[in-house]
């Protein structure tokens, strides 16, 4: 095994355990990124684990703190060497950090060097404990010590729960060294048990002894430590004494301690980390239930062989019909499934736009031979397969329309005999006449292939439409209709929590804000954009959002998306309105790789604004073989952003647009 999943390159494999395996890999999307690949078996001891990963592994991309080992992404393996496979497997991925263990590197370090680190430590655990996490178990090994930019840095790699989650979902909880007594016991955990960790780790950074199998005893600490340093004794004692709820009540107290007693001014509140929005996108609220049930659809069709469902969504404007499908396909891909996506809209009307976009979707699932028996339909939509045939495309004998949909339908049944998938549809009713046709022909013939549908609709009006044509189907195909509800006041308040980054929902801002918007999701997420940008709320100086100042009488926010919108894009950053303005100018959804080219930025660097300009609800993102796209989720705002641009600018843009397109498309042709 060499390539997991098409993206992470195997260096090599660092530990091996009861659960799986670490790897040091490279993720060749991202210039060759050095990255630790946790591999996990599913197995009844981690299936908890992979359970709650699922649903929440969006909460991890979001937490960043230069003390905190960086969590990337969530999967199942599904692809091994190029190959698809059919696995028990999973995997999350890491920052790869190298450093110098923090407990040998601290042997022979004074005092104040030992508190320099520990109070990076304690940042760390601050900032988790704001964002409801905790850590449950640590190994002495995953505290690092590492210089940055001359900086001596600690760096912690151990993985952290929720603070209100279930236990059985906490894996690589074997080390039991600077576990807490109850924790030991009865397997909880919570922030006092975290209280009782910071204690154990202060007493081995100042004593220097190694970390053992056996938990020392407070007679010991008392002896060894009490003697040396009284102030730092009474540290420890009142972070690991047994009686939990004696200890310290949170990280700040133990840090005012250590202020007063060894006369610092240690700071472990970094604003800059704690008063910032998401920088990618959080998990969903209240839509767990829906996307259960199309996953139930698509597996009661694949693998119980039930009839099948075409699930349609359905919700007012701005329930987030399109947040869901995001979420959907990531979800599908963890589950082990195949997608082809397509986004439709009023600029989308061509013929046989959708299927175009399905089959370039499906086209690594195809056998050659396959394409080889349809490619004389196959090449009219991807002129690209005629380079590889060494034939001209106006050789080609022109067929009529019944040709092209029996046999285009045909290639996609049968590529789903071999790997059945599910075509998602954004935006349905912009479907073009010859692909509607052809779906219509995929749906008569089911018994054909192995293909599910899953689409959403713009306005919930056009649900009628959509029944009479699945009534008019010739197919054992049944109509599932999924609405999207608006927020109660307590999805909003959860909504709320996620953006903010709290340890617990603010009901009662919540209530105000579910007021104004009415429990619409998109007007929640941007109401809170706006009131964070305009600083009605803020972090005070122990971390804590203020959210008791915002007095809507006073406050006149609009109410219109698009106006939100673009009042949030005048207040980015350069770099990001230079890419909204390329993207504009394109009718179609825009390669990373010609953004890239287009703008001269790192992948890395222009992977993280794509991303945040999706959290922000500008951007869209979808997949293909191709690559990963972006367009905009408003025709209004793209629009008005292509409307602003000087024309001298936009005429730059176009020329530079067609170079770098013919360039991609001469390397492609290569490639094929």
């Amino acid at each position: 095994m060499q390539l997991i999943n098409s993206q992470y390159r195997i260096i090599e494999i660092l530990q091996e355990d009861k659960y799986g395996s670490k790897i040091l890999a490279e993720n060749i999307h991202k210039d060759n990124l050095k990255i630790t690949v946790r591999l996990i078996n599913k197995t009844p001891e981690t299936n908890a684990f992979i359970d709650y990963m699922k649903v929440n592994f969006f909460d991890y991309t979001n937490l960043i703190h230069p003390n905190i080992c960086g969590i990337y992404y969530f999967n199942k393996v599904r692809v091994i060497d190029a190959r698809p496979v059919i696995s028990n497997k999973f995997y999350f991925t890491y920052e790869n950090v190298v450093g110098k263990n923090l407990f040998e590197y601290a042997k022979d370090k004074g005092i104040d060097e030992i508190l320099e680190l520990y109070a990076q430590i304690l940042s760390a655990f601050k900032y988790l404990h704001l964002k409801g996490f905790i850590y449950c178990s640590i190994d002495h090994e995953e505290i690092l010590v590492t210089e940055e930019e001359g900086q001596v840095k600690v760096k912690i790699v151990s993985f952290p729960y929720p603070l209100h989650g279930d236990n059985k979902a906490v894996i690589n909880k074997g080390n039991c060294y600077f576990k807490a007594p109850k924790s030991l016991q009865n397997g909880t955990y919570d922030k006092s048990t975290d209280i009782y960790l910071l204690g154990m780790i202060l007493y081995h950074l100042f004593t220097g002894e190694s970390t053992g199998k056996t938990v020392i005893g407070m007679d010991k600490i008392k002896n060894v430590v009490k003697s040396e340093n009284t102030h730092l004794y009474n540290i420890i004692e009142k972070c690991i004494t047994a009686d939990y709820q004696t200890r310290y009540n949170s990280i700040d107290e133990i840090i005012e301690d250590i202020n007063k007693s060894f006369n610092k001014t240690y700071n472990i509140t970094d604003k800059k980390y704690i008063e910032v929005l998401p920088a990618r996108p959080t998990k969903l609220v209240a839509r767990e239930s829906v996307i259960n049930r199309l996953i139930d659809n698509i597996k009661d069709y694949f693998y119980k062989e039930k009839s099948t469902k075409f699930s349609t969504i359905i919700g007012d404007y701005g329930t987030g019909k399109g947040a869901l499908l995001e979420a959907f396909m990531v979800r599908l891909g963890i589950e082990g499934e195949y997608i082809a996506y397509a986004v439709l809209n009023e600029e989308t009307k061509e013929d046989y736009f959708a299927i175009k976009i399905i089959i370039r979707n499906i086209l690594k699932y195809a056998g050659k031979d396959s394409i080889d028996k349809y490619f004389d339909q196959l090449s009219k939509l991807i002129p690209e397969l005629i380079q590889t045939k060494n034939i001209s495309y106006l050789e080609q004998e022109s067929d009529d329309e019944e040709k092209a949909v029996y046999r285009l339908g045909n290639f996609i049944l049968e590529t789903s005999l071999i790997w059945p998938f599910i075509i998602i549809i954004k935006n349905f009713e912009y479907l073009d006449e010859k692909s509607r046709r052809i779906i219509n022909y995929i749906l008569m013939m089911q018994e054909k292939g192995k293909v599910c549908f899953v689409v959403s609709l713009h306005s919930e009006v056009l649900i009628d439409n959509v029944r009479d044509y699945i009534n008019l189907n010739l197919g054992p195909v049944e109509l599932d209709v999924l609405k999207l509800s608006k927020y109660s006041i307590q999805d909003t308040a959860e909504a709320i929590r996620l953006l903010l980054g709290m340890d617990k929902p603010p009901v009662d801002f919540a209530a105000k804000i579910y007021k104004e918007t009415e429990g619409n999701p998109c007007l929640v997420h941007e109401m809170i954009h706006a009131l964070f940008l305009e600083k009605h709320i803020y972090i005070d100086n122990r971390g804590k959002w203020v959210l008791t100042e915002v007095d809507f009488s006073k406050i006149h926010l609009s109410l219109d998306i698009i106006d939100i919108i673009k009042n949030k894009i005048k207040n980015l950053e350069p770099q990001k309105k230079l890419v909204l303005d390329i993207i504009s100018i394109f009718n179609i959804s825009v390669p990373k790789k010609i953004l890239g080219n287009m703008t001269k930025m790192e992948v890395p660097e222009l992977s993280e604004l794509l991303e945040n300009l999706v959290s922000l609800n500008i951007l869209s993102r979808r997949t293909d073989e191709w690559g990963i796209n972006y367009c905009y989720n408003s025709i209004g705002v793209k629009k008005a952003i292509f409307e602003a641009i000087d024309k001298d600018v936009l005429y730059n843009y176009h020329i530079k647009a067609s170079k770098t397109l013919e360039k991609q498309v001469d390397l492609e042709i290569q490639d094929y």
